[in-house]
Parts: structure tokens; sequence; C-alpha cells
């Protein structure tokens, strides 16, 4: 970073940061773009808020997953767009289901690489038939990658931009941050958007939040450049299996074979799966007062059919400290799924009359 740099407010961000994504992150996830066209944010949930203040107001419909982020269903409410909730099946998000619910939606909001929590790919199909939708229709695609550079069974999967489609680049913005592969405070990511949209999304920058401060990022860029990040990544897929398969293992010989544990290909976050008489948000809460801290499935589910469960994360934590957490877990579902399944007293007595 030079005294130039530091005197220049752009908009977008550090551009020693902005080309070191081009050369070294996104070259991984088949992505060519410009240096012009790459956005620095405050994390994933900051570009997600880009996209919706730029593109977003209440005459719009939306797509999003479901189950999916909270926060980036709050983002799109804030706008006050109708925000319509897609089913996700091992396939990815049923794409054919919201082009009958809504084609004249305005925004998809999709995970192709890992949809939040199950950390399903959405099929080569469903991306076809997703971005033949957004070029006909004159939509948006915002592919928001929350955990695809650590996929800990085989490459990261490709992102949209990556494929061969007419169309394609100028209708998909590409969301990624370091927030999974550092660490969450450092509160930075990127957003890639299509060359028309690079003004008018930096107007809306300009005028609203900016990015972290200059050092920071020029910080984060030197240490990309000099290939740390690229050894990092290495060393953190490592190092996330191995405890996401200790506690995996764990789980499954500790829960009741009623919950399930489900595992993706790859992510530090993992799903517990809870029979429908189980309150999970009840029980999250239980477990938080236990010291061990997950996330009821049901938040991010549709509300007709709210899915239950638990998300887990496996972080930066000792095997000793997983463990533990892997039985206080354990026992406290084993609590709810008996509780759940005995009989009303009244329905015993009932009974006991005939």
């Amino acid at each position: 970073m030079t005294s130039a740099d530091a005197l220049h407010d752009d908009p977008r961000g550090e551009i020693s940061l902005r080309r070191a994504i081009l050369r070294h992150v996104a070259p991984a996830r088949g992505i060519r773009a410009t240096v012009e066209q790459v956005f620095i944010t405050e994390g994933s949930q900051s570009g997600i808020d880009l996209c919706c203040r730029a593109l977003l107001d209440a005459k719009h419909m939306t797509w999003t997953e479901a189950p999916g982020s909270v926060a980036l269903r709050a983002a799109v409410g804030m706008t006050g767009a109708k925000l319509l909730s897609i089913p996700v099946d091992p396939d990815g998000v049923r794409v054919d289901v919201a082009i009958r619910r809504a084609a004249g939606a305005r925004v998809a909001f999709v995970s192709p690489a890992y949809a939040f929590p199950s950390g399903v790919q959405l099929s080569l199909a469903r991306r076809l038939q997703l971005l033949d939708w957004a070029v006909t229709n004159g939509a948006t695609v915002v592919e928001v990658d929350y955990e695809g550079e650590l996929r800990a069974d085989g490459a990261p999967a490709p992102a949209l931009l990556a494929l061969d489609r007419v169309g394609a680049r100028e209708c998909v913005i590409h969301i990624g941050t370091f927030s999974r592969s550092l660490f969450p405070a450092l509160r930075l990511g990127f957003a890639i958007v299509p060359a028309a949209l690079v003004r008018p999304f930096a107007r809306v920058r300009a005028a609203s939040t900016r990015s972290a401060p200059y050092p920071l990022q020029a910080a984060l860029a030197d240490f990309i450049e000099d290939g740390h990040w690229a050894r990092h990544m290495r060393r953190l897929k490592q190092a996330t299996r191995r405890r996401r398969d200790l506690v995996i293992a764990e789980l499954r010989r500790l829960l009741p074979k009623e919950t399930p544990p489900s595992v993706p290909a790859g992510g530090a976050l993992f799903t517990v799966h809870l029979p429908p008489f189980v309150d999970d948000r009840a029980l999250a809460t239980a477990l938080a007062e236990r010291g061990v801290d997950v996330l009821p499935l049901s938040l991010g589910a549709r509300r007709r059919a709210p899915t239950r469960g638990l998300i887990l994360g496996v972080g930066a934590h000792t095997d000793a400290a997983l463990l533990h957490a892997a039985g206080v877990l354990s026992h406290a579902v084993r609590e709810a799924v008996s509780a759940g399944m005995q009989p009303a007293r009244g329905v015993r007595r009932a009974r006991s009359r005939h």
C-alpha cells in the first residue's frame, strides 16, 4: 500500500487486495473478472446488504433458500421486498419450484457450492436452469459462497461465473468471505459484480457503509500475495476434516438412532436432525445454558413445514472441548427425544379403561 493509496478512498476498497483476490482466491473457483468489478466488503453479510440496497425495493420479489441464512432473510426484509422461500433438496435449491411460483423475481439469493446449513451442492442441471432463467428474465443471481473454500473432500466446486453460459457474466454477483477461512472478527469479504453494475454499486457504497480500514486490507493483500493464505488453507482443511470426523464419530456413538447427524462434503458445519415433536429452539436455549452453542434449524426453515434440528460447528476448538460438547449435546437430545416419545398421562389412563 502506497501513500497515494492511503489518500485515495475508493468505495470499492484497497486495490492491492482486490488484485490479490483475482490472482489467488477467485481462480480456485473458476472466476475471471477485472479489478474494477471487485468490491471489498465487511464479510459476506456486508456484501448481501450491498446487493439489497443496490437492487431491491418494496415492489420486488426475491428467492431465498429454505432452510437458509436468517441474517440474509433479515437483510432482504429491510428493503421491503417480498421474500419467497424455496425448498432445498439433495440436489440443491429447487429452481423449478421457484420459477413456477415466481418467474418474475428480481433477485435470487443462492449458495450453489455449499447450501447453508445442509452443505449440499447445486447440481449442474439446476445451475444451468437458474442461469437461463436469470438471462431470460433480466434477473440477478447473487451467489453467496459461505464455506465453499472449506470443502474437505475433493476440490472446491466451481462458481456460477465459471460456467460457460451466454449472458451469465452479466447477471451473476459472487460474494465471498474470509470469515471462515481466517476468522470472523477480521470482517473482510468481497463481491464480484457485473461490469454494468459497478457504477450503481459504487454509488450505493459511497453513500452507505465503507469497507474495512485500508491498512487491514493491505495486510491481507500481502498475506495472500506472499503465499501464506494458500498454505493456511491447506492446513485449515486438514484440521477441519479431522475435527469434523472426531465429533461425528462421537455423536454417532452417543446419539439415539432417531437423530442422525447429516455430514456435508465440506465446511465446518453439520446438522443433527430431530423428530418433529422436539422443539429445537428450546433445546438450543437449554444447550446454551450448559455452555454449548448451536443454532436451531427451524429458524431458517419455511414457516409452513419447519424442519427440526440443530446446526453445529467444529471451529477452532480443542479435541477435549469438542468431545465434551458432543457429550453434553447428546445427553440433552436423548432427554428431549425421550420426553417427546412419552405418552401423556391422560392417554395412558384412557387406555387402561379398555
